[in-house]
């Protein structure tokens, strides 16, 4: 039976501990006053939250800007899924190469219960992109290109554990997205051309101004996560996108498939 929140074994300081590290994960580099904004937690509350984080070297703070982002340390959290570690490994020169041919940044992001994770990113290498996602940033997975490209090819039965888990705690527009995402049409789209696409990003900052095309990467037949290239919205249509890039992206994904797969 699992444990609720109102059982006596729950550690609320311990719990929200790991809310304001996904918070910075996800909102990231982030200050301080916008960190307790987000958590509606008292300031000095936040500070020494941050502050422990700190210390313990998951966030680093930029002096320049005082601003907090996540640190690789993060990574630790989830040392043991070592085909998400071994990803992140053969995946980088493929996204380096990648985003010095397209100029636009590219990710790997893995599942994390109802939400995709960072594993590496480039966003660092090209002044193309309005934010810099590090690994450990999360993201919605059923509003998301690479969280909607990975659940279009793992197995329905893992679909459907994961659209129950995103269901028991959606508001009412994901609860509208799940209830598609039930009838397996879309999924069946994306299956079919064998990408996902989401334009207008929401949970990304600033908000609505990155588009996506998004393609599964497989180790055999097992989909462990996806490969996104993320692109200004303001400077294609959808349809441009898809002409100029998803082949690109699929091909780039099924070679770091590969690479996993010989192993």
């Amino acid at each position: 039976m699992p444990v609720e929140k109102s059982d006596s074994r729950y550690i609320r300081s311990l719990a929200r501990g790991r809310e304001m590290l996904q918070i910075v994960s996800q909102h990231g580099p982030i200050t301080l006053s916008e960190a307790a904004e987000i958590s509606g937690l008292p300031y000095p509350t936040v500070a020494r939250m941050l502050t422990t984080l700190h210390i313990e070297k998951y966030i680093e703070r930029q002096e320049s800007t005082k601003r907090y982002h996540v640190t690789a340390l993060v990574r630790s959290l989830a040392h043991g899924f070592q085909d998400e570690n071994r990803l992140a490994e053969i995946a980088r020169p493929h996204l380096v190469e990648l985003t010095q041919e397209i100029h636009w940044p590219v990710l790997i992001a893995t599942p994390l219960a109802d939400q995709m994770v960072v594993r590496d990113s480039t966003h660092t290498l090209t002044s193309m992109t309005l934010h810099h996602y590090y690994p450990g940033f999360t993201f919605p997975m059923i509003d998301s290109a690479a969280g909607q490209a990975w659940l279009a090819f793992c197995s329905p039965e893992t679909r459907k554990q994961r659209l129950e888990e995103i269901e028991a705690q959606a508001d009412e527009e994901l609860a509208h997205m799940i209830e598609i995402a039930k009838k397996d049409v879309k999924f069946r789209e994306i299956r079919k051309a064998g990408f996902a696409v989401r334009e207008r990003n929401t949970f990304t900052a600033p908000v609505g101004k990155n588009s996506v095309i998004s393609a599964p990467i497989f180790r055999g037949d097992h989909p462990i996560g996806a490969l996104a290239l993320v692109y200004f919205a303001s400077t294609h249509n959808l349809q441009e996108a898809i002409e100029l890039y998803a082949d690109i992206v699929m091909e780039t994904a099924k070679k770091i498939g590969n690479e996993l797969t010989v192993e």
